[in-house]
């Protein structure tokens, strides 16, 4: 019986792994119309995408669809609808950004000058990163909405210097203190707003938007 056996078993030739067919990804038939209908809520943030929650969001969100060959759609898809949120980081040399492989696809983004920024080379910094935004040296070409949050009453500029940034994009915000935005005439007679109104209303004179 064993020798029977024995020799039943030399009868057994094992499957090359290379001849195993792949396992077919259904999901890459789908078109990419179709996909993006089914993944715009599962990649859409209301309250944006800020800095600090970038690795929870490409953990829990891009890496499972990477797996599934989707990485490419969901990344566009991820910040092409969605407010991207930057602030300069104290003591560093800039701003922490998208690099222009992935902020290519970005449409709205704030920028956020915190109330702890509160000397003028930190204030230059931003505004040199800003016009390397509006020249498209570091990216951003398909950027359409730009805001500037101001927590402080930092004016823009130091007197004699009022080269004025240019963007090329649809919409300029520029909002001072508790979001405060308006032209002079709105609020002049309002003491208490009125030194935000001033402030926005030289920010507004320093960054400004032209027709693409």
């Amino acid at each position: 019986m064993a020798n029977q056996l024995s020799a039943q078993n030399t009868d057994i030739v094992p499957m090359e792994l290379d001849n195993v067919p792949p396992r077919r990804n259904w999901v890459l038939e789908i078109p990419d119309e179709i996909l993006e209908k089914i993944l715009e809520p599962l990649l859409r943030f209301p309250n944006g995408i800020h800095e600090e929650r970038w690795h929870v969001i490409q953990k829990s969100r891009l890496l499972p669809l990477a797996r599934r060959g989707l990485y490419h759609i969901a990344q566009e898809l991820l910040y092409k609808q969605n407010t991207v949120y930057l602030k300069p980081h104290l003591n560093q040399s800039g701003l922490h950004y998208p690099p222009p492989s992935i902020n290519q696809h970005l449409r709205k983004l704030v920028v956020k000058l915190p109330e702890d920024i509160l000397n003028y080379s930190e204030r230059d910094r931003v505004l040199a990163w800003l016009k390397k935004v509006a020249s498209g040296i570091i990216g951003f070409p398909n950027l359409e909405s730009l805001t500037l949050e101001l927590q402080n009453n930092m004016p823009p500029y130091k007197w004699g210097s009022t080269e004025a940034i240019t963007f090329k994009i649809k919409e300029l915000n520029i909002l001072v203190g508790q979001g405060h935005s308006c032209t002079i005439s709105q609020c002049v007679s309002d003491s208490r707003s009125f030194g935000n109104c001033w402030r926005h209303w030289e920010w507004s004179q320093y960054l400004k938007i032209t027709e693409n």
